[in-house]
């Protein structure tokens, strides 16, 4: 489906719900490093103008490089003026009347085929087309490599910073019983967690890290003892619940290192499927995860094994 057939579609659902003379702005989604400012420039431009019919403004850019035009065989066969070439991007702005005279055309039965763009409908339609200045860094995604480019112009023009820190920090007693549970991993024990849930500090500590980066408050905030809702619940879930606001808000695991303090049950063993876990429920490689275990040298309440604790801290970027 050629580009003008699609916008042509696009103006006539709008047409029940706008006036002709309404400015009508197209934007290519390929182009996603668009900055607010130059599309203010262009309503701007368009304002100063006078609303007039028959004439069409593009975003664009004058061409800095020198411009060979080549055969099929790349030989050169002419360099053009650079000083009066300029480069188009989107949007393109012109009244609803202007744009939907202008694409009803078959181009591509006519000569010189479909057209590439509004301003070109505009000028085959009879009308003019004034270039606006734009940042030359508003470029079309058409290679691999532009994703990359992409990527780093808008972290680049972001005013929201490109990775945030958590800490997180939870404790728990211990009470009869034969398990515990920490990563996720049930781990054999002369003793249990006393808890709403099923008392994971580790994964508390990673919920209230993740929390913390986000700004959204801490895991009483979200999952209160006081909720028969979340009784007896597997922390995973509560995880999970976590790490859906963190993607939801466009953010990424990329770093976590954790510790649990207790001084028995020995955690070595069960380290390496808590790190799997983890990375299955993050959704990425296992080395992104780290959790140590150490003991307090049979120190203060967790020396004496009446509970244990566990601290985490977290690094996002963006998704």
């Amino acid at each position: 489906v050629e580009r003008y057939l699609s916008v042509r579609l696009g103006l006539q659902a709008l047409q029940p719900m706008a006036q002709p003379g309404d400015l009508i702005l197209v934007h290519d989604a390929a182009r996603p490093c668009v900055r607010p400012a130059d599309i203010q420039q262009l309503i701007t431009q368009w304002q100063s103008i006078g609303v007039p019919d028959n004439v069409a403004l593009c975003l664009g850019s004058p061409c800095v490089d020198t411009l060979h035009q080549v055969d099929a065989a790349r030989h050169v066969l002419a360099t053009p003026d650079r000083q009066s070439l300029w480069r188009a991007f989107t949007p393109q702005a012109a009244n609803l009347r202007t744009l939907l005279s202008a694409l009803q055309a078959d181009f591509a039965a006519t000569v010189g085929g479909a057209v590439k763009d509004e301003a070109e409908a505009v000028i085959r339609g009879g009308g003019r087309v004034m270039m606006v200045a734009g940042a030359a860094d508003n470029i079309k995604i058409t290679y691999q490599s532009d994703l990359t480019m992409a990527e780093h112009l808008m972290r680049q023009n972001s005013n929201s910073p490109a990775f945030k820190i958590g800490q997180g920090y939870d404790v728990h007693a211990f009470k009869p019983g034969d398990h515990i549970v920490l990563g996720g991993v049930v781990i054999p024990h002369d003793q249990a967690i006393a808890a709403h849930s099923d008392g994971d500090v580790l994964l508390h500590a990673i919920c209230d890290a993740v929390l913390g980066a986000l700004g959204l408050g801490d895991i009483g905030v979200h999952f209160p003892d006081t909720d028969v809702t979340f009784k007896g619940i597997s922390s995973r879930k509560l995880l999970a619940i976590v790490i859906t606001q963190m993607r939801e808000r466009g953010w990424m695991l990329s770093n976590l290192d954790a510790t649990v303090i207790a001084q028995r049950p020995k955690l070595r063993p069960y380290v390496a499927a808590m790190q799997s876990t983890l990375a299955e429920d993050f959704a990425v490689d296992v080395d992104v995860i780290n959790i140590k275990a150490t003991t307090t040298e049979k120190l203060g309440f967790i020396g004496r094994e009446e509970g244990l604790a566990a601290e985490a801290v977290v690094l996002l970027t963006r998704n």
